[in-house]
Order: C-alpha cells, then sequence, then structure tokens
C-alpha cells in the first residue's frame, strides 16, 4: 500500500513533471529536495535527536547506552594495537587493572574507591583479553596478542611498587562458555579459546586447561604483590538500556534480569578456578552480587535507571555501585605471598 501511494503520488509525478524542465533545472529542483530532506535531518543528527520528542525518563535511559568511560575509545584497545597503559589520577601509582572490557568499565569505580587523588589507577587493559599466560583465539590467529600481553605485564608487574594491588576483571565465562547473548548462539558453538590446541568441544579437559591457566597466572602475579579478583559481572543477555527504552515507548515498564541461579550455573567453572586461586596463593576474591543482585536476582537497572550500557558492560551508573566492594582493596590491603 505505501509503495504503491508512492508511486502514484511521488515517483510519477516527479518523473512525468522533470521532463518539462531543461536539464540545469531539472538538477537545480532535485537538488533543492534533497536538501530539503537531507539539512533538517544532519541537524537533528548534529543535535542528537529532537529534543523533548521522549519523555524525560526514556531519554535517562537510552543516555546510559554512552554512559561509559569516558576515556574509553582513548585508553582500551584490541588484538595488536599497542596499549595506551592509561593513568587515572595523581601522581603516584595506587592500584593497577587487568583485563578485558569489563576491567575497563569498572576502571574508574576503582580510582574513585582508592579516595586519594595523589595516587592514580594503572590501566594495563586490552579487549577480549582475559589474565591468562598464553591465551590465545581461534578467530584472530597472530592478530591475537593477549597471551603475550599478560606475560610482559607480569614482568612488568615486578618492577613496581610491592605494596601496589593489582584487581583482575574479565568476562571470563565468555572464553570458557562463549557469548550468551541471544544472536551470537553461532559463536558459542565451539571454544574459540585456548592455550595450547584448540578444541573441537568443551571437554573437561578444555575446562582444567583454561582453569589452570587462570590459577597459575593470578599466582604468579601473586608472589610479588597484592592481587584480588573481581568475580563474574552478571551477563544479561540482553540490551538494558534498549530494552527498558523501547518497552516504556510502547507503554511497557519491564526490567531486565537474570535468577541468581542462573548466573551462578554460568559462572561455575570460572567460580571453581578463582576459588583455587584464592586457595593457593592467597587470592582475595570480591562479590559484585550483594550489589548488582536481590530477591533471588541479579538486576539490569536501580530504580528505573540502567546499571548496564549493554547487556554486559557495567555502565558509570553501574560501577558507582562497586565502589564499597572495590574499596576493600585499599582500607583492608592483602599480603603478598
Amino acid at each position: 500500500m505505501l509503495g504503491w501511494l508512492s508511486w502514484r503520488w511521488v515517483e510519477e509525478p516527479a518523473r512525468t513533471g522533470l521532463v518539462r524542465f531543461k536539464k540545469l533545472p531539472q538538477i537545480a529542483v532535485v537538488a533543492g529536495l534533497v536538501l530539503l530532506v537531507a539539512v533538517p535531518a544532519f541537524a537533528i543528527r548534529l543535535q542528537n535527536g529532537v529534543h523533548g520528542r521522549l519523555d524525560p525518563q526514556i531519554v535517562a535511559i537510552f543516555a546510559e547506552a554512552k554512559n561509559k568511560n569516558p576515556r574509553m575509545q582513548e585508553c582500551h584497545v584490541a588484538l595488536d594495537t599497542p596499549v595506551p597503559e592509561c593513568r587515572y589520577g595523581g601522581e603516584e601509582l595506587g592500584a593497577i587493572v587487568i583485563g578485558d572490557s569489563h576491567a575497563a568499565s569498572v576502571v574508574r569505580s576503582v580510582e574513585k574507591a582508592m579516595g586519594d587523588e595523589s595516587r592514580h589507577v594503572l590501566d594495563w587493559t586490552l579487549n577480549s583479553c582475559p589474565t591468562i599466560f598464553d591465551i590465545k583465539d581461534l578467530e584472530h590467529g597472530d592478530r591475537y596478542k593477549c597471551g603475550e600481553f599478560v606475560r610482559s605485564l607480569h614482568d612488568k608487574s615486578k618492577t613496581l611498587n610491592a605494596d601496589v594491588p593489582i584487581i583482575l576483571v574479565s568476562r571470563i565465562s565468555a572464553y570458557l562458555e562463549g557469548p550468551n547473548e541471544h544472536d551470537r548462539k553461532a559463536e558459542a558453538e565451539r571454544p574459540r579459546a585456548y592455550i595450547t590446541n584448540p578444541s573441537v568441544n568443551r571437554t573437561p579437559e578444555f575446562y582444567k586447561e583454561v582453569q589452570v591457566g587462570i590459577v597459575d597466572t593470578a599466582c604468579a602475579f601473586a608472589k610479588h604483590r597484592p592481587v584480588y579478583m573481581l568475580r563474574p559481572i552478571p551477563e544479561l543477555k540482553l540490551d538494558v538500556p534498549r530494552s527498558m527504552g523501547r518497552a516504556l515507548q510502547i507503554g511497557q515498564d519491564i526490567r531486565v534480569s537474570v535468577s541468581v541461579e542462573e548466573y551462578e550455573e554460568r559462572n561455575r567453572i570460572a567460580w571453581e578456578a578463582q576459588d583455587r586461586a584464592a586457595a593457593e596463593c592467597g587470592v582475595k576474591l570480591l562479590d559484585p552480587r550483594p550489589y548488582l543482585c536481590n530477591n533471588g536476582r541479579c538486576w539490569g537497572d536501580v530504580d528505573g535507571i540502567p546499571v548496564y550500557y549493554d547487556d554486559d558492560h557495567l555502565s558509570e551508573h553501574g560501577g558507582q555501585l562497586l565502589i564499597p566492594l572495590f574499596r576493600q582493596m585499599f582500607d583492608q590491603p592483602a599480603q603478598a605471598d
């Protein structure tokens, strides 16, 4: 119906009407019509939409999709791009954050938890890079420098103040189990990560090798400084700001969440490795569940405002919830073995 209306009242009149003009007037008319559409569209884009079109609550929900570490693009790189090693804070080293994009999303919260403007947090994050020596990736091949990068960080860390704590943060279960988003099921069919040889299936041998890699790497860092590991951030499978905002546009007030039982099953293998690191070399574990989960579920919002900027990364708003948790690194410093 719309196609016919467009043909009848736009395309046919334009086609038959334009031939009445000479070539230059034809071009002028077409250019004018294009500008009539393009200029307002470009102005709307520059202003990030038509202000006032949406209810302020909907605007606030959608805004969380952009409420991420403002230095993310500058400081968080991928594959074989040299890591900038950004500093957040003052001149003196106060903490080190190592991990993937989950680490990059909370690095500013670690800085705020430190509570000392004279000290800084050192950002040692690389996209899609769990903190495991010699880890490799099937998809990216030789461009994937994660395993080498983690070894280089271990060497660098031995030259820094031994009292400064390190916190390891990764979306570790994504490397063990694959992504859990509904539109990424094909990626989860076969493990991409491996240490010695690629695995066709998630066999007990595959899980054991990755677990050993997690423990051995954490314990290597723990030999010369306090090491903390953040338990996995709940992965909610649905883009939180998008899901909540679109639902509210049609009058539905929804919340995005997963059950604590699903969270625990999803991360069971990762938890086992973290528990072993705590038992074998004194790594301190930080549990985000009391801050992100209640009433048997892990939630994507607090009081109607998302705490994630997508389905699994905490926004700056969400990271603030973990500041009391990260404060344990500084209020009760661990002792390296």
